[in-house]
C-alpha cells in the first residue's frame, strides 16, 4: 500500500476521531450519561454522511484518494461499532433490559434510515 493513501486514511481518521469524541462529549454533557446518547448519534450522523458521501462523491467518478480521505478515514475514524458494542455490553451489565433494546434497536433502525436519507440527499444533489 502507497505511503500516501496509509496518510490519508491516517489524517482523515485522526480528524474523524476528534470529531467523535468532541460530539460524544458534548452531547453526553448536554443529555446526560444514563444513557449512549452521544455514541448513538455520532453513528447516525455517520450513517447519513456515507450516504451523501457515496452517492455524490463515489457516484461521481470520485479520486480514489479522496475516497479514502472521507470514507475510509474520516467516517472509519469517526464511526465506532467498538463503542456500540461496549456500551450495549455496559447496559446489560447494569440490568437496563429497556434502554439496551431501544440502544440496539435505535441504533439500527436510525443509523439504516440515516444512511437511506443521506443516499435520497445525494442524489438530489447530484441531480441539482
Amino acid at each position: 500500500m502507497p505511503i500516501k493513501s496509509m496518510l490519508l486514511v491516517a489524517s482523515g481518521g485522526a480528524v474523524g476521531a476528534l470529531l467523535r469524541y468532541l460530539m460524544t462529549s458534548g452531547i453526553s454533557s448536554w443529555m446526560g450519561r444514563d444513557f449512549p446518547y452521544g455514541t448513538i448519534t455520532v453513528n447516525i450522523a455517520g450513517s447519513f454522511l456515507i450516504g451523501i458521501f457515496t452517492t455524490v462523491l463515489c457516484q461521481n467518478a470520485m479520486e480514489p484518494q479522496l475516497k479514502l480521505l472521507l470514507i475510509t478515514g474520516l467516517l472509519g475514524g469517526f464511526t465506532t461499532f467498538s463503542t456500540f458494542s461496549l456500551d450495549t455490553i455496559n447496559l446489560i451489565a447494569s440490568g437496563c433490559w429497556l434502554k439496551t433494546f431501544f440502544y440496539i434497536a435505535g441504533s439500527l433502525i436510525l443509523s439504516l434510515t440515516a444512511t437511506f436519507a443521506g443516499i435520497a440527499m445525494g442524489s438530489a444533489i447530484k441531480a441539482g
